[in-house]
């Protein structure tokens, strides 16, 4: 029995260590091993740049600077370029309309958003705490030419947005609450979630 289980085990670690070395097959049936160069980063094979932030949340304390130099550094990197620009939420410390334009300023400083788009999803600390602007306000406060690639336009005074770049999509949607273990979408959202999946994918 406990050579059996050598057995076993020695066949599992096997079995791992092949998993961690892919294999490829030919078009003759012989099989080679894939090596690292496979997989190798070439810029010039880059077909498409975005960056993700999230949380910048202006209003509270230095943040606003760091936002400044966190463009900066991204612009510095992004040798080629960036193609777009997200912004996962919290764009503001208290959803207030100062907060919000400095924000879109401080953006518009860094990137020309009628080249590059920019994709802003909200927050709890954006639209959800008491005093909050609400979604249509924010697309006021961040002017109309942040929403220049939108395929949707109704879609984006509630919080939603379908933007085309390049032949990408990107949807994002706004939650309906923000509790812990119960964020929800509203069932208007999770219908135009559905329409708009379903026309990419048409």
């Amino acid at each position: 029995m406990i050579k059996m289980k050598k057995i076993l085990s020695l066949s599992l670690v096997m079995i791992m260590c092949l998993g961690m070395f892919p294999i490829s097959a030919s078009a003759e049936g012989e099989v080679s091993a894939v090596s690292n160069a496979d997989y190798a980063f070439n810029e010039n094979e880059i077909v498409f740049t975005f960056a993700n932030l999230s949380d910048p949340h202006i209003g509270f304390g230095d943040n606003a600077n760091i936002l400044r130099k966190t463009l900066a550094t991204i612009k510095k990197y992004a040798k080629n370029g960036i193609d777009a620009v997200l912004f996962n939420g919290d764009q503001t410390q208290d959803g207030k309309k100062e907060q919000a334009q400095l924000f879109a300023s401080i953006v518009k400083d860094a990137f020309d958003v009628t080249k590059v788009p920019v994709i802003v999803t909200h927050g709890n600390h954006d639209v959800y705490w008491s005093g909050c602007m609400s979604r249509s306000e924010f697309v006021s406060a961040y002017g109309s030419d942040m929403y220049l690639f939108d395929k949707d336009m109704n879609s984006i005074y509630k919080g939603n947005r379908h933007v085309e770049i390049n032949g990408y999509h990107f949807v994002s949607v706004d939650i309906e609450t923000y509790m812990p273990n119960y964020n929800t979408l509203s069932s208007e959202t999770e219908v135009w979630l559905k329409n708009t999946l379903d026309r990419i994918t048409g």
